[in-house]
């Protein structure tokens, strides 16, 4: 069978979808990735062959910004939701998106559950669907509005909006731990949960090397926005308040930037490098992050209680559900200046309540179907 992912130009979209389609290649299935270029750094060394199609997130938040202004992204609606994940995200990918598939002939495509598309290739390819669900489930009034904003973009093309909608098919993934998932929440169509991983490099050779050497007494914690929000301008203020606190402060170095653009005091702040989560997490008391999904999900694997200072479109519900779920504190922009960021982390590191939520969100995650019983679901929906 040649399987087809299709997900967002992001890391902590792509990140998740990666060990759905190491199991399936175990299995002896043909894997290809279909996503923005800027992605095939971390496709290729996987041993898939990557489709690029469409712009780098980058590109992406800057043509929403450009029709919708800034609002439309860092404090989105659900039109401004729609227009990142449909509209836009269908101008400027769709096109060569379908030639790219259509040369490669999937059997079966799998999309995470933001990216439409994955939807409109298989669509037009006439081929099953299959939805990845990576957090929270979508709420209805933002499937409407995928599905409104993508509708035109599907009649350009002389294709038919599935019954489904722009963003889902007929067999839903559901990768969200249980402690994130939407208090009532039910998938539309037949549904499966799945045991997220944090994101890993199994073909690296230190993939097995400890990051760290050393058992520190202090508690660590890591400061990790992602490889899109690390704006060194905006994070060393807050890790320059969070260094006065009696811990072990790590931060992460975005990709692109250089460790002497973050103003930060080197004897009270390690500074590190892009690195995979399973490795990078090991040994951390507490994670503050801009509630990208790869970030907040791989802590709660971990069992890590998480601070969230939320940045731009879906991270808005991730940290929604943080603090509902009690595995953490978010802060919205407004609210996280150094003072109240330092008091959150101080708070999850004490609060017994808060960290024995994550723990028990750990166990459950640890409780779910893996990769390969998911691999094996795929091939008898893709028969049938």
């Amino acid at each position: 069978m040649r399987v087809l992912l299709s997900t967002l130009p992001a890391a902590g979209h792509l990140f998740p979808t990666l060990p759905i389609g190491r199991a399936l290649r175990e299995r002896g299935h043909e894997v290809a990735v279909l996503t923005g270029g800027a992605m095939t750094p971390y496709i290729e060394p996987e041993g898939f062959e990557a489709l690029p199609a469409g712009p780098s997130q980058s590109e992406l938040i800057a043509q929403v910004a450009a029709r919708h202004g800034a609002e439309g992204v860092f404090r989105p609606t659900a039109e401004g939701f729609a227009e990142m994940f449909g509209g836009a995200r269908l101008d400027l990918a769709a096109d060569q998106a379908l030639g790219a598939a259509r040369g490669w002939r999937p059997d079966l495509v799998v999309h995470e559950f933001t990216d439409t598309v994955g939807p409109l290739v298989a669509t037009a390819l006439g081929v099953p669907l299959a939805t990845h669900g990576q957090g929270p489930g979508l709420p209805p009034p933002l499937t409407a509005a995928l599905s409104r904003i993508a509708a035109s973009r599907y009649a350009e093309r002389g294709l038919a909006m599935p019954p489904t909608g722009a963003a889902l098919g007929t067999l839903y993934i559901d990768g969200c731990p249980p402690a994130l998932q939407t208090p009532g929440w039910r998938s539309l169509v037949p549904s499966t949960p799945l045991r997220p991983e944090p994101y890993a490099q199994p073909w690296a050779a230190d993939a097995d090397t400890p990051v760290w050497q050393d058992d520190g007494e202090r508690p660590r914690v890591l400061v990790t926005f992602g490889t899109r929000f690390g704006d060194p301008a905006a994070l060393a203020p807050l890790v320059r308040a969070l260094s006065a606190l009696d811990i072990e402060l790590v931060l992460t170095v975005a990709p692109g930037r250089d460790a002497a653009e973050y103003e930060v005091d080197r004897a009270r702040v390690r500074l590190v490098g892009f690195t995979p989560k399973d490795r990078l997490l090991a040994g951390v008391s507490a994670v503050v992050t801009h509630g990208g999904l790869g970030s907040v999900i791989s802590a709660l694997c971990h069992g890590i209680p998480l601070v969230v200072l939320p940045q731009a479109v879906d991270q808005f519900m991730q940290a929604e559900r943080v603090a509902g779920a009690g595995v953490g504190v978010a802060l919205a922009p407004p609210e996280a200046d150094g003072d109240r960021v330092s008091k959150a982390v101080d708070q999850v590191l004490t609060d017994t309540a808060i960290r024995a939520a994550a723990r028990e969100a750990a166990e459950r995650i640890a409780e779910l179907p893996g990769p390969g019983q998911i691999a094996l679901r795929l091939e008898a929906f893709a028969a049938h």
